[in-house]
């Protein structure tokens, strides 16, 4: 989510840049906004003056289908794994410097071959197609929770999934 209000964020500063802003959003009661319209002109969300921020037509986010082992990277969002040729190990990269990136990754194909996702120390194993998974990251920042920074499963689906949701595996 950290990532998206950044990207939101990035997006309104650069189209409001030249433009008086105060002025647009009106008397901070919730109810007057700044509207960022994309390149066909429609609306694409609107920053409200109470610092809401609201999405006004879809989200597209990246999709990606692997075949072979895979090292997440910061740019991906959804995955779907193809084992047909063979299992498949999707890492997971670990010391990440901030918390929020979130993967979705669900096993496409029908066959046996399992897909593995591991930060090399702890591993989640998807047998069935359909078994998915989406994972967060939290990095303690405050030096409060050292012992709860990794990935966390917040979400699965399938009967093939081996873990707990809301664990960091």
């Amino acid at each position: 989510m950290k990532y998206l209000f950044t990207l939101l964020l990035s997006i309104f500063v650069i189209t409001a840049f030249s433009q008086d802003v105060t002025n647009q959003l009106g008397n901070n009661d919730g109810t007057s906004a700044f509207e960022v319209r994309d390149s066909d002109g429609d609306p694409a969300f609107a920053v409200f003056d109470n610092g809401s921020i609201i999405g006004l037509g879809s989200m597209r986010m990246p999709i990606k289908i692997i075949s072979t082992n895979y090292l997440v990277t910061t740019g991906d969002y959804t995955l779907l794994a193809d084992a047909t040729g063979g299992a498949i190990t999707v890492t997971f990269p670990v010391g990440l410097q901030v918390s929020g990136p979130i993967i979705n990754i669900k096993k496409a194909d029908n066959n046996n071959n399992d897909v593995t996702l591991t930060d090399g120390t702890n591993s989640v194993t998807l047998n069935s197609k359909g078994d998915g998974a989406t994972l967060q990251y939290y990095k303690d920042t405050d030096g409060a929770d050292p012992d709860y920074t990794g990935w966390y499963i917040i979400a699965e689906s399938g009967n093939g999934v081996t873990s707990t949701t809301g664990t960091a595996f």
